[in-house]
């Protein structure tokens, strides 16, 4: 009895096997249409104007058909299927979602994005989740973040998996997890240095007991253990394999020591060999990699080692700017970095600009350093402006952590110059160029995807119009419209 038991059991699990297996063939053979899998949303959208990035051109009164997440049909007259869902967006200017190739959304504020704050990565994850969604609330269909060193896991690309998986709304994220150095990024002198600047009330002692108690954790090492790597060119191509397993879409590189006020940019902090393995690994796999470079010695090593964007690049010779232009490697120049220090100095006390508690701190902390700013400012600005009129290819990147203070990267860039067509052009079709999806993304163009921003005041006359972003769809999906 048994055994007839447990026959017929095994009869019955043998059915329904049988059953599923006919019932999924049957399932794939009905067509799409009886099913309901073809009802793909249709929405037109009928722009007072239409600001065509690739060519330079404003055109008036145009509708544009998106299917699903893609661009169908443009043009003045065109015929609008039956069923399709009408915006009107005839009192507003229409242009591609913004992108923001160096963003670090997981950090509070920037001083996080560098320095040991001991959160665990969960949390990490849970503060880029709010910022990446303010972002797109405000116009940024795509990201790049290049980095974030602090984070004792992946949280990066947690939240694209989530984002692209529909768990989370957010833009499109291309991430490296962590920044690449080598393990012994700080000595105890600069370590010594560096607190003190950030903490002048401590006392010496205090002061080198902190400084050798972060350097025994591999999380202040200016990398997190799961970025630094075993010094040489095998410890760079194992550290470069390690995060595209890990699911990276970029590699940053961090060359040199900039980023403080008081950076000394002579040296880099990696050897020619290892930034050659470091690229070259990277390319091997099919990845992109970006260099953190300041200096002019950082930025020309990494664009002869193949690198395909320099994030900074704030004291590029005339040569380098030059075989920059020559290789096609892109600059991104994050000009609100250090010109936002200067803002800062400039309305300090001021509760009706400086408007968080970090900006206040951050205005008290570079007052004595006023004078230096001032003159290295000077120089910075004069540098990308030369970069700039010899040509050199330009995504936009503010290297903020939220919206706020990413917007800001527009009006300095006005400010030094940059025509509002090229800054609507950095900030769309040469940063999708920069990613290697100027086919998919970038521009509102036939078969792309329906990345799509209004706005009601013309950002060609007034950029910060950019600022005041009313309308946002991202893949045929509106997000906001008010």
């Amino acid at each position: 009895m048994k055994f007839i038991i447990h026959s017929l059991a095994a009869k019955i699990t043998l059915s329904f096997r049988v059953l599923a297996i006919a019932g999924f063939l049957l399932y794939t053979s009905i067509p799409a249409f009886a099913i309901g899998l073809d009802d793909v949303t249709t929405t037109v959208l009928h722009c007072g104007a239409l600001l065509d990035v690739e060519n330079k051109k404003t055109e008036k009164d145009i509708s544009i058909l998106v299917k699903g997440e893609h661009i169908t049909k443009i043009g003045k007259d065109i015929a609008i299927p039956k069923g399709t869902k009408v915006l009107d967006l005839s009192d507003r200017i229409c242009l591609p979602g913004l992108m923001d190739m160096h963003v670090h959304p997981l950090a509070h504020n920037r001083t996080e994005i560098m320095y040991n704050k001991d959160r665990s990565s969960a949390e990490y994850a849970l503060v880029g989740a709010r910022n990446v969604a303010d972002m797109l609330d405000r116009g940024y269909t795509t990201l790049r973040v290049p980095g974030h060193p602090p984070d004792p896991g992946y949280a990066l690309v947690d939240l694209k998996n989530a984002i692209n998986t529909g768990v989370l709304k957010g833009p499109r994220l291309f991430v490296a997890p962590h920044m690449l150095t080598p393990e012994r990024w700080w000595s105890l002198e600069e370590k010594i240095k560096y607190i003190k600047s950030q903490y002048p009330d401590l006392t010496d002692e205090v002061v080198k007991e902190r400084a050798i108690e972060q350097l025994a954790s591999p999380r202040s090492r200016g990398a997190h253990i799961h970025g630094s790597f075993t010094d040489g060119p095998e410890g760079a191509r194992e550290g470069v394999r390690r995060q595209i397993h890990h699911g990276a879409d970029w590699i940053k590189i961090h060359l040199d020591a900039g980023g403080q006020v008081d950076s000394e940019l002579t040296h880099n902090l990696l050897s020619d060999e290892e930034v050659q393995a470091l690229v070259h690994e990277t390319h091997r796999l099919n990845k992109r990699v970006a260099v953190g470079a300041h200096g002019d010695v950082a930025a020309s090593t990494a664009t002869l080692a193949g690198a395909d964007s320099i994030e900074h690049g704030m004291y590029l010779s005339e040569s380098t700017a030059r075989l920059m232009k020559e290789r096609g490697t892109y600059l991104v120049p994050t000009v609100s970095l250090f010109n936002g220090y200067l803002f800062r100095i400039k309305h300090r006390g001021n509760s009706d600009v400086l408007t968080t508690a970090y900006e206040f701190a951050g205005a008290e902390y570079l007052e004595p350093y006023k004078e230096r700013i001032l003159q290295d400012n000077k120089v910075r600005n004069a540098l990308f402006k030369q970069a700039y009129k010899m040509g050199v290819n330009m995504a936009n990147g503010s290297d903020q952590v939220n919206v706020e203070a990413a917007l800001k990267e527009f009006i300095f860039l006005a400010d030094q110059g940059v025509t509002h067509w090229d800054i609507l052009r950095m900030a769309t079709i040469n940063s999708a160029d920069l990613l290697g999806m100027q086919d998919q993304i970038g521009s509102i163009s036939v078969g792309k995807y329906a990345d799509i921003i209004a706005v009601s005041d013309n950002p060609l006359k007034r950029i910060d119009a950019l600022q005041e972003v009313n309308f946002v769809m991202k893949g045929g999906d509106v997000i906001q419209h008010h």
